[in-house]
């Protein structure tokens, strides 16, 4: 019965988003937090986590949308990268220019 209800509560429902005036929400924001504070001084875990947490927030609140949040955030970081791997004006021209666009 509760296998149920957690399996219901972790899919997105349409009717239903997770929005900041139900009580679900704060749950998952106690429970956010609570593990936050334990991860506090571990860098990388604390950001994995929050990451994670976030990603599960915007599907919830927004549906699949978040699939366009983990694409623009893929595609900047691979700009982020060349952009730290040039020194030509225009390459990093364009590269600026792509993620504007991309973002867009």
């Amino acid at each position: 019965m509760w296998q149920e209800r957690i399996a219901e509560w972790l899919l997105y429902d349409e009717k239903e988003p997770m929005l900041f005036t139900r009580i679900y929400f704060w749950i998952f924001f106690a429970v956010c937090l609570a593990g936050y504070s334990l991860l506090y001084r571990k860098n990388v875990l604390r950001n994995v986590y929050l990451f994670i947490f976030s990603l599960f927030f915007y599907y919830k609140s927004g549906g699949y949308y978040f699939s366009l949040l983990i694409f623009s955030t893929l595609v900047d970081y691979a700009i982020g990268l060349g952009l730290g791997a040039s020194s030509k004006k225009n390459i990093r021209l364009l590269l600026v220019a792509t993620s504007v666009f991309v973002n867009l």
